[in-house]
């Protein structure tokens, strides 16, 4: 990558000579800035000769245009040069992955939102709570405050007794978190019908051309510990995969496309074989200074940057470089007239949003991405956040003695002729839509590969779980406890489970979790039982020849079959009790004004 240089003898009146021009990358492909340039020999009365073997002039006046990053020009030694632009590498893609999230139910209000909402629920069902204990409001139905916050939250009609919806404290209270909860509840539905109809979440978006590598990343972590790499260096620089044009596909890599091309096809093709003789050519210099000083020769990664080690992670063939259905073995005169649908098939396969991006000249990524959006305007499209290879470029002179070129150059960049000239060229190449094929847009509805997917796992969750637990009753109380394979599992002290003599029986696993399940519920049934208030057989007015106690029921010696049930509670002073006063006397409950809101009423249903 060393300078490309144009002798040229500034005595020579009038007589221009512009055969072929040098670009960033070399000096054979062309300039496109340098026919505007030579009007500046013009004015200063001087004559332009390119050659291509500029190592073969050692007088005159010499032109060059190089890189200011480039390790083989040296630039202090250069008198006279002119920065006019950076170069660099950018990509542009739309691939993206989809991953489910549930955190969008949460996403409609900030967390002091949230906090405030339940605090303000708790407070409500406490201060309706104490309300009730305390002013004594009793009702046979279930009037719980809890409930009734959670019914207006959902949007639902909560009951509340006649004798508490009466007073104001009441609707006070219960006015204004209806209000507040028909605002909030209906930003939040608002809210979350979007985001149920928005696609899912996207995440691994490429955002560095680190991004891009397929395998061997920890190459990096070396270099950035100063390992010495030379040896695998120069490995892969005298593999030259490149080369051979291997395009094969790998599904599991990114292709990197970049604008068509003469030799290689391809641009980014050109800054790999470009990187590759530049590193062989620092080799070499290294290798000789140290046999000239007969000293050991330092690491090649002191002499390249960081980038040239990425654009080495992608020459190593897992990564391709060519579109779908492309063919390197067209002559030169072939490709460059399919150079139009080439670069069409191009963006098109970039605009599928596969594992693919699209490499661009930085000082053209503004234009490219705008023009991209404005076509593909249903694609979300992603800019790179770092530049490849960048670095300043300009022009250098030397052997210019007392010529007027070199400030002629630098009126030029410096009064913004020159970024203008520029910026016409890019808006009227990108103004020009032909390379695109627009595909017929696709109709988005709502598909179950979007965020209402959750609601469709959360619903199948619950509904698993419930499914597991109402098998698991069953199979410990219920009629499934008596088929052929839950009778093999359970432990039987006469079978013996190993056959092998000598050997212990062993209680499965499902049986020892049933035994602790049914024990479990045993406990806690007698728990429940124990807790209620007994009722005898007088308080249930039963016929006098029954001698009726909970839990132990008897008929003249003959048991009966005994059902608990409970039933909804009933208020001293209700119609009940008014109309049976022998069934429910006020005097044996342990509250004189009834039961609390909600505590059950325990009875018997006694049979033959």
């Amino acid at each position: 990558m060393g300078q490309c240089e144009t002798p040229a003898n500034i005595q020579a009146p009038n007589s221009i000579v512009d055969t072929t021009h040098c670009t960033i990358l070399g000096c054979d492909s062309g300039y496109p800035g340098l026919k505007r340039q030579v009007s500046v020999f013009h004015q200063a009365n001087a004559s332009l000769h390119y050659h291509f073997n500029f190592l073969h002039f050692s007088y005159g006046a010499r032109l060059g245009f190089s890189r200011m990053d480039d390790a083989l020009t040296e630039w202090d030694t250069i008198p006279r040069h002119v920065i006019f632009k950076f170069h660099g590498y950018q990509f542009i893609t739309c691939h993206s992955e989809a991953f489910i999230s549930f955190e969008f139910y949460l996403a409609p209000f900030q967390p002091l939102l949230w906090g405030m909402f339940v605090g303000s629920a708790v407070i409500v069902i406490i201060v309706l709570s104490l309300y009730e204990k305390y002013k004594n409001i009793n009702s046979p139905g279930p009037c719980c405050s809890w409930s009734f916050v959670l019914a207006i939250i959902f949007e639902e009609a909560g009951f509340v007794p006649m004798r508490l919806e009466k007073q104001e404290f009441f609707r006070m209270v219960a006015g204004g978190w209806i209000l507040m909860s028909v605002v909030l509840t209906n930003c939040y539905n608002g809210l979350m019908i979007s985001n149920l109809n928005s696609p899912l979440p996207r995440t691994n978006i490429p955002e560095t051309f680190q991004d891009l590598i397929c395998k061997d990343k920890k190459i990096l972590n070396l270099y950035k510990q100063q390992a010495d790499l030379t040896d695998w260096i120069m490995n892969t620089a005298n593999l030259s995969r490149i080369q051979s044009l291997d395009l094969s596909d790998s599904p599991m890599c990114y292709k990197i496309l970049s604008a068509p091309n003469l030799d290689p096809p391809f641009q980014f093709l050109q800054l790999i074989m470009v990187t590759f003789m530049k590193i062989k050519l620092l080799h070499f210099e290294i290798f000789a200074s140290s046999s000239q000083l007969r000293l050991p020769p330092e690491p090649l990664t002191e002499s390249i940057s960081i980038d040239d080690i990425v654009i080495l992670l992608l020459s190593q063939g897992y990564n391709t470089f060519s579109p779908a259905n492309f063919n390197s073995s067209f002559p030169g005169n072939k490709r460059h007239n399919n150079m139009p649908q080439t670069n069409a098939a191009i963006i098109n396969e970039v605009a599928k949003c596969e594992k693919s991006v699209l490499v661009v000249e930085a000082f053209d990524m503004g234009f490219r991405f705008h023009d991209m959006t404005k076509q593909y305007f249903w694609r979300k499209f992603y800019k790179g956040k770092d530049i490849l290879n960048f670095a300043l470029v300009g022009w250098t002179f030397e052997g210019e003695g007392n010529s007027k070129v070199p400030q002629y150059f630098q009126y030029l960049f410096e009064s913004g002729i020159q970024e203008r000239l520029d910026l016409e060229i890019s808006m009227r190449k990108y103004s020009r839509n032909s390379e695109y094929t627009i595909p017929k847009r696709e109709d988005d509805p709502v598909r179950l590969d979007g965020a209402i997917l959750t609601l469709f796992i959360l619903c199948g969750v619950l509904i698993s779980s419930s499914v597991l637990i109402v098998v698991f009753e069953l199979l410990v109380d219920g009629p499934l406890r008596e088929i052929y394979i839950f009778k093999f599992l359970k432990f039987d002290p006469t079978h013996r489970l190993s056959r092998s003599p000598g050997q212990k029986n062993e209680v499965p696993l499902l049986y020892r979790i049933s035994k602790f399940y049914a024990g479990f519920r045993k406990i806690w049934v007698q728990f429940l039982a124990d807790s209620q208030v007994i009722i005898s057989s007088d308080y249930l007015a039963a016929p006098p020849h029954y001698n009726l106690k909970v839990g132990v029921v008897k008929r003249q010696g003959q048991p009966i079959k005994v059902e608990k049930h409970f039933l909804a509670p009933v208020a001293a002073g209700s119609e009940n009790a008014t109309r049976y006063p022998t069934r429910y006397p006020q005097h044996y409950y342990p509250y004189p004004h009834g039961y609390p809101c909600g505590y059950p009423l325990p009875a018997t249903r006694y049979e033959n």
